[in-house]
């Protein structure tokens, strides 16, 4: 009973925040409000099920299982809210797979390889059959060995030997290549959390990148098509992003790379939508120019024929 409260305390204040939402559309954009939703609704669907199945006996016991193992899982996904440097994380892991090909590639390689000598090298007895060499190449490179496999003839341990030393210089790659950008990640901490959380709420109010030339247009008093301090903190408290007069600062001295007086809206989108710029501005530059009308006052006369 007291999970079933749990359960509907859970998806109640996820279905109030849904209708307090000022842009309901745009509620399930954001990657938190759908972990809500889900650790809100499959543990207590589950439970309603595995009572209607409680007499078929096995499909109520998989029923119970799965809501056990799927429960505390959900629960604590919930509290990624709360952790805004998780951001830094994913950024760090993000930059760190762009070399992730070569590397797989790369243990492919080392993995079949010496599989195949240590399956010439020892017996059947011991190794029978390659996917077993292949299970003490991986954990040998792995540098777990669980002891359940190991050499017994010499040039077997020989060869595991020389797999050992490699192992050890290999693994050092992949884990330079994550401290390093984690430690760059770390560095710009501060700016990556701003940016992520004006994005999140950006979108929370129903906005895209497509809607951010328009804004400056709207916000743009001098129609000199840039933005200075004071009309971008104007727009960033007519859009009631939450954003404080300081953090609206660091903003603007991201997107103008600390160099100018005034910020632009493509710089704004370049920063905040990286992954949309070339699609946003690839489209305003496809829509047809119109040329204004020519003045009444300042048309040639028309010449009798």
């Amino acid at each position: 009973i007291l999970e079933f409260v749990f359960d509907g305390s859970f998806m109640l204040e996820t279905f109030l925040r849904f209708l307090v939402c000022p842009h309901r559309t745009a509620f399930f954009s954001l990657v938190h409000n759908n972990i809500d939703v889900l650790a809100a609704a499959l543990p207590l669907s589950l439970r309603i099920a595995a009572l209607a199945t409680l007499p078929l006996g096995d499909k109520a016991h998989l029923l119970s299982k799965c809501l056990d193992c799927a429960t505390p899982v959900l629960r604590l996904l919930k509290l990624l809210r709360g952790f805004e440097s998780f951001t830094l994380l994913y950024e760090a892991f993000k930059h760190a797979f762009e070399a992730l090909p070569v590397l797989l590639f790369t243990l492919a390689i080392i993995v079949l390889s010496f599989s195949s000598f240590i399956f010439i090298a020892e017996s059947r007895s011991n190794i029978p059959t390659l996917p077993k060499a292949m299970w003490l190449t991986i954990v040998t490179i792995g540098t777990v060995g669980f002891g359940d496999v190991v050499p017994m003839t010499s040039a077997g341990i020989v060869i595991v030997s020389i797999l050992v030393i490699l192992a050890a210089l290999y693994m050092s790659i992949p884990l330079g290549i994550v401290g390093a950008a984690f430690s760059k990640v770390w560095v710009e901490r501060d700016r990556l959390n701003l940016l992520q959380r004006m994005r999140m709420r950006f979108r929370a109010r129903g906005y895209t990148a497509q809607d951010v030339p328009a804004l400056f247009l709207t916000h743009d008093v001098d129609q000199d098509g840039e933005l200075t301090f004071g009309e971008f903190a104007m727009m960033l408290e007519d859009l009631q992003l939450g954003i404080s007069h300081r953090d609206a600062l660091k903003l603007f001295e991201v997107f103008t790379d600390g160099g100018s007086a005034a910020v632009n809206d493509e710089a704004v989108v370049r920063v905040l939508f990286p992954a949309t710029y070339a699609a946003v501005y690839a489209e305003f530059e496809s829509l047809p120019s119109v040329q204004p009308e020519a003045s009444m006052d300042n048309s040639e006369p028309i010449e009798a024929v």
